[in-house]
């Protein structure tokens, strides 16, 4: 499949607003006894460029649940980077620790499977997770209050999940993100989503990338001393395989960070120090 590129650039919330139209405590991950497919569990890299606890990864589920350990949960940013696959009926994606041990997680439901990809950096400590759900395309909440932008505070997806029988993620234009206004981020949402997101204090804001419906690859810039690049919002149909989906990764062949977005679905990525 050829994808069209964009460049990375600074966008402010309207101008997402407009791109997107006019359809402008964390849920604990299921930890059954699913079929876990590890075979497909897998490292995509680490960068040495990166903050000195850098390190991110994927994990593959398929019916039942799957996840990797990234490094310690304390003073890191831990964050969601990718989502693929199929999240019909429970399907979930996640960052979050476990015995003080950071952790990318998927959920699949039967028959289907679900990529986690996630990140993790030591910029220093998380607030709080703020959770976002909306099951009825006829119900306004609008956003959730996530943290006062002070102290160069910057904020991003830690969780995506569609509840069993929400049929959240459903249409292109399902969307859930983070949004500064004025001297307040908040976790907002459109359509039928869910998710939770957490902020933590950077060096530097680098820029941020807004890319959908149609297919593409968004080239985030070369990779820096402590650059890392975060989901800060995702949306669209994520009922496909593996392969279809929003991912931010970094290409070490190139030394640049990009995001490829599938078609029907939606990314909007964030690199900041």
């Amino acid at each position: 499949m050829q994808l069209a590129r964009a460049c990375f650039r600074v966008l402010s919330v309207a101008s997402v607003v407009a791109l997107l139209g006019c359809n402008v405590g964390v849920e604990s991950p299921d930890q059954g006894n699913g079929d876990v497919d590890g075979g497909e569990d897998e490292a995509i890299g680490t960068a040495e460029q990166t903050f000195a606890a850098f390190g991110y990864s994927s994990a593959t589920a398929t019916s039942g649940n799957a996840f990797q350990n990234l490094g310690t949960w304390s003073g890191n940013a831990a964050y969601i980077m990718g989502v693929t696959g199929n999240l019909r009926d429970g399907g979930n994606v996640a960052m979050y620790s476990w015995l003080g041990t950071a952790r990318v997680f998927a959920h699949a439901d039967s028959g289907v499977s679900v990529r986690a990809y996630g990140g993790l950096a030591n910029p220093g400590t998380m607030i709080t997770q703020v959770g976002y759900s909306n099951n009825s395309y006829t119900t306004t909440n609008p956003r959730v209050y996530l943290a006062s932008t002070s102290n160069n505070r910057r904020c991003f997806l830690t969780q995506v999940i569609n509840y069993e029988g929400s049929d959240n993620f459903a249409s292109a234009s399902d969307y859930i993100g983070v949004e500064k206004d004025g001297g307040s981020w908040y976790l907002h949402g459109q359509g039928k989503v869910a998710g939770y997101a957490s902020c933590v204090q950077v060096t530097d804001y680098l820029g941020e990338a807004y890319h959908g419906i149609q297919a593409g690859s968004v080239d985030l810039g070369p990779a820096v001393t402590g650059k890392t690049c975060w989901l800060k919002g995702i949306g669209g149909i994520l009922r496909g395989g593996v392969s279809t989906g929003v991912v931010v990764q970094y290409d070490a062949a190139q030394s640049r960070w990009e995001m490829n977005v599938s078609t029907n679905t939606q990314g909007f990525v964030e690199c900041s120090i």
